[in-house]
């Protein structure tokens, strides 16, 4: 898990220019749980869950209505 420290927007999609590791986990379950308890703390921290067998860090923007 990390979070974005500095992002942008661009082509539908977030640009993350500058991060900070929030912890590694050995089973999803637990990042996402974790994630789950942050961001339910403090919703304005910008943070992904995002495995490592990705070689390129793609995340596809979302519109919140």
């Amino acid at each position: 898990m990390f979070e974005a420290i500095e992002v942008r927007s661009g082509e539908g999609k977030r640009i993350v220019e500058e991060f900070s590791d929030i912890n590694v986990y050995e089973q999803g379950k637990e990042a996402l749980k974790e994630y789950a308890e942050k961001h339910r703390k403090d919703k304005s921290r910008e943070m992904y869950v995002y495995h490592t067998k990705n070689e390129k860090l793609l995340i596809e923007e979302r519109k919140v209505w």
